[in-house]
């Protein structure tokens, strides 16, 4: 039973660092959908200074969570191969 357990957890890492992943590399398109939103919400325009300024921000956002996600994928993974190598 314990076996089973420690492989769904380390398939559950490894979809978050994939997924982390695909975050982090995609977050230039995700934070141009964003902003899509953002400018179909303010009615298709909006001052080019703060388009800019919630455009990186948006991005940055992205990148922290994928960052977030390899982390904590990464680390889970670890530490259930490591406790796999122990027994």
């Amino acid at each position: 039973m314990n076996n089973n357990l420690n492989i769904v957890h380390l398939i559950g890492s490894v979809i978050f660092f994939i997924a982390g992943i695909f975050i982090l590399v995609n977050s230039l398109n995700l934070g141009d959908n964003v902003m899509t939103g953002v400018m179909a919400r303010n009615g298709g325009s909006m001052n080019t200074d703060t388009y800019h300024l919630y455009l990186s921000e948006a991005i940055c956002n992205f990148r922290w969570l994928g960052t977030a996600f390899i982390a904590v994928g990464g680390l889970g993974s670890m530490i259930t191969l490591g406790r796999n190598s122990g027994q």
